[in-house]
């Protein structure tokens, strides 16, 4: 009887202790400051909060949880107690899978606790997760629900213009101890230049830039709470709302197929409705170019034995497929539809304008041989000006080409490029080949063409060296506001050069 009794007592005390702990499996949370650290689940008790993480990372590089990370809960901070699986502060390198599972240990939360903050430190790129939903609630956003119009964007014919463009932002369920960050870079096509903002978020969540243009263009935008392309009218504003809870849902892997919590990005005002469509779409860029490190190797081990043929025809395979890929998108509209088919064209150009570089650094690379040493039984890839013939189909010659300010760079291959395949007497420098270009495209005309010769004639600004009058006027050929833009120029440059 009284082993019966005891039995008992034993079943009664271990049911206790159960009922005590309580699992939140997945728990959703409104904010993140990185994709690295996820929540399997949380174990709640009276004796700690446990939470139980996957980590994902580059396979071999190591990832830290530092033994200053905290809970935060209704203002009160638990600290960290111990790792399970990792040691705190420590070098935690990530295997070949890129995965890798443990445990942190908190103290225990007071019961009724709904929401908590992960909070690593405040080192900049400390693991931070904000509203933590214990109570098995979902997400929750400010802009959950909402909808933008139905708008079918229109690709307008972009004329030069003088003028700034502004974006003002909002970013929803900010909080000021999240301190976002942002960059963004405004392509220059008058001098082929590039110029860089920080975007400052405010403690409300608001942020503003103000960019000079020349012409209607995009703007790279690389951030904690946008990663892609905006597109801007110099004199005209574009206003964003961002849904940042929902970018956190849709990057989680435990989180990405719950419930949306509305659209990404809520943009009014200039091109409202084509930036709606580029920053919403699921297809946000298409490139023949290699997306992993493995592929970049494989890449080079396919071409480094290759002619010119083999070459072009190698890289036109990857854009048929890709091309494939932009194709099945049916839901695309004519307008993002003919930019991204742009782009796609001119990241094709770019590889075919490698081919001498390209074919050169990829034997060295699958032959592991330095760059500095001598190659005496190699020969370099040069080709005749016929394997230029892809130049009047991909290479955009109209206004069109002006929404894409990385157009810079393709020019850049363009203006040293080697048509005749002949040696170039002088090393180092690069003669004027417009020539040679008329004769691939047979035109002289075009946009492409004014701007090679605005940007010859920008050279010395780039190396901030005034203009002469008789170049400002020259630029006033090709276009009036190109005449205005050098002077702008010019008087900044002066300015500098004179210290003011």
């Amino acid at each position: 009887m009284k082993q019966i009794l005891s039995l008992l007592l034993l079943l009664l005390c271990c049911t206790g202790l159960q009922a005590q702990e309580r699992v939140v499996e997945q728990p959703a949370f409104d904010a993140w400051s990185s994709t690295t650290l996820e929540i399997d689940k949380i174990a709640l008790s009276d004796t700690a909060t446990v939470f139980y993480i996957d980590a994902y990372f580059h396979p071999k590089y190591w990832i830290r949880v530092a033994k200053e990370t905290y809970l935060q809960a209704d203002g009160k901070q638990y600290p960290i107690k111990n790792g399970v699986g990792i040691e705190l502060s420590a070098e935690h390198w990530m295997p070949e899978s890129g995965t890798s599972s443990f445990q942190l240990v908190f103290p225990p939360l007071p019961k009724g606790t709904k929401t908590v903050d992960f909070i690593e430190g405040n080192d900049e790129g400390a693991f931070k997760i904000w509203n933590i939903h214990l109570d098995s609630s979902p997400a929750s956003s400010p802009l959950a629900g909402k909808k933008n119009p139905k708008e079918t964007p229109v690709l307008e014919k972009p004329e030069f213009k003088i003028g700034t463009a502004v974006l003002n932002g909002h970013i929803a369920g900010y909080k000021p101890e999240m301190e976002l960050k942002g960059r963004a870079w405004a392509f220059n096509m008058l001098t082929g230049g590039t110029d860089e903002y920080n975007i400052a978020v405010q403690p409300d969540g608001n942020f503003k830039l103000e960019v000079p243009l020349y012409h209607p263009t995009n703007l790279n935008i690389v951030g904690d709470f946008m990663n892609g392309q905006i597109y801007l009218k110099p004199g005209e504003t574009t206003t964003v709302e961002v849904n940042f809870p929902e970018l956190c849902r849709a990057k989680s892997k435990k989180q990405q197929d719950k419930p949306s919590l509305g659209e990404k990005y809520y943009f009014t005002g200039a091109f409202a409705a084509l930036n709606n469509e580029a920053c919403n779409s699921s297809l946000s860029f298409v490139s023949v170019s290699p997306r992993t490190q493995d592929e970049y190797m494989q890449m080079f081990v396919d071409i480094s034995a290759m002619n010119a043929d083999q070459f072009k025809a190698y890289w036109m395979d990857r854009y048929q497929k890709e091309k494939a890929t932009l194709d099945s998108h049916t839901e695309l509209s004519d307008a993002y539809r003919t930019l991204l088919l742009n782009s796609l064209n001119k990241d094709l150009a770019e590889q075919l304008f490698g081919i001498t570089n390209m074919t050169e650094y990829a034997y060295r690379t699958v032959n592991k041989i330095p760059r500095d040493s001598v190659m005496t039984d190699y020969k370099k890839v040069v080709p005749t000006i016929e394997y230029y013939n892809f130049i009047p189909e991909l290479v955009c010659n109209n206004p069109f080409m002006l929404y894409d300010g990385t157009s810079i760079y393709l020019i850049s291959y363009i203006q040293y490029a080697n048509f005749t395949g002949e040696e170039r007497t002088v090393k180092g420098e690069v003669p004027d080949n417009t020539a040679d270009l008329v004769k691939v495209m047979g035109t002289d005309k075009g946009t492409l063409f004014d701007l090679l010769a605005a940007q010859r004639l920008a050279k010395p600004i780039k190396e901030f060296q005034p203009l002469s009058d008789e170049e400002i006027a020259e630029a006033g050929k090709i276009s009036p506001v190109f005449r205005e833009a050098f002077a702008q120029m010019n008087n900044k440059v002066k300015t500098a050069y004179r210290g003011e």
